[in-house]
């Protein structure tokens, strides 16, 4: 009696639930880049999950997502002092620490003023979803990519004066600092190293190291040279004339593969670079000289 009592009390609580039930959360971290302060800023996502005792007969113990938060947060180089910005989605800051922009769904624009976080502009240029976008250096105009699109617009940030840019292949834009828009495009397998004007009118092009390049250009702050990182080098890249003014063998081949980080990013005072992996969470940070590398988040 005891043996079919105790089967008994294991196919109820394997039904109902209710037996050996635990909480717990995940959390994890995606897309670093830099306020214009200096502080890292991150997509933090935390995943809700409960362990429910379902029975010896089935299974025993089952993890089950219960809900999921999303949340924009700064910390600094340490990963410390974790503060969330009051941003529904991914904030992308003005070079001078103005304005941020961030695009919904719907693929509209929000331009909030940072010193009250009022919003001061809202547009909707296009209704493709947005890959990618970047401010310009008078923080009065974006650059950005639809998805699938291997072509930009430039718009003035009150949604006026949209201006296409075609016939490029561009992907991993920067414009920030400078007045020629940084990418990368790939012909026939070679990665080149792209700049062109903001209307489009001019285009200058360099091969910089055969088909090893693939990640995100960054402008250094004064405009007049570009970082970029492959699994052996960090670059640094004259934009006038464009050719490599220096290459850093970084060593980090054992540590991280540098090309799959998600949009590896030079900080504002030009001396380390944040990044995440493309197939995982994360926050890696490590100075331009190849010193210094760490996981902080």
């Amino acid at each position: 009696m005891m043996i079919l009592g105790l089967l008994a009390l294991v196919l109820v609580c394997g039904a109902s639930g209710g037996c050996g039930e635990s909480f717990f959360d995940e959390t994890a971290y995606y897309s670093p880049n830099w306020t214009p302060e200096g502080l890292i800023y991150a997509q933090k996502v935390v995943t809700h999950y409960k362990n429910e005792f379902q029975g010896l007969w089935f299974g025993g113990t089952k993890k089950i997502q219960t809900g999921q938060d999303t949340y924009y947060v700064t910390m600094d180089t340490n990963g410390n002092n974790e503060t969330d910005v009051p941003y529904s989605y991914y904030p992308y800051f003005s070079p001078g620490g103005t304005y941020v922009c961030y695009v919904d769904t719907t693929s509209t624009f929000h331009i909030i003023r940072r010193s009250d976080n009022t919003e001061v502009y809202s547009f909707q240029p296009t209704t493709e979803s947005i890959a990618e976008l970047d401010w310009g250096p008078d923080e009065d105009k974006l650059v950005y990519r639809p998805t699938g699109a291997d072509y930009l617009f430039t718009i003035d940030i009150n949604g006026t004066d949209k201006v296409e840019i075609s016939g490029i292949d561009a992907v991993e834009i920067a414009w920030r600092v400078a007045e020629r828009i940084v990418f990368f495009n790939r012909v026939d397998s070679v990665y080149y190293l792209a700049f062109v004007s903001s209307d489009g009118s001019s285009l200058e092009t360099t091969v910089i190291n055969g088909s090893t390049v693939g990640s995100y250009p960054s402008y250094y702050s004064d405009g007049g040279y570009v970082f970029t990182v492959d699994n052996e080098y960090f670059y640094k890249i004259s934009s006038n004339p464009v050719e490599v003014s220096t290459s850093v063998l970084h060593g980090l081949e054992n540590a991280l593969y540098p090309k799959d980080w998600t949009a590896a990013k030079l900080s504002p005072t030009d001396l380390r670079v944040t990044g995440g992996m493309v197939s995982g969470s994360g926050i890696w940070i490590v100075n331009v000289d190849g010193s210094g590398f760490k996981e902080i988040k």
